[in-house]
């Protein structure tokens, strides 16, 4: 995927104000990191507010 491969320079998430519980579809599907250490970091650029709910902007945090 885009995110996998280090493609993406920008998430832009929405959240709602509800919780779907158990039926509810994952943000991301497929083969995650091998463990935390090999997650991708990310860096918080912005929150803002959408009536009821949020919108959250990030970009990749830099590697150090």
């Amino acid at each position: 995927s885009f995110l996998r491969s280090g493609l993406v320079d920008r998430l832009c998430l929405y959240m709602g104000a509800c919780a779907l519980g158990p039926k509810g579809l994952p943000l991301f599907s497929g083969e995650g990191p091998q463990s935390i250490d090999d997650a991708t970091r990310w860096k918080l650029l912005s929150v803002q507010q959408i009536g009821n709910d949020v919108r959250i902007d990030y970009i990749p945090k830099e590697k150090s």
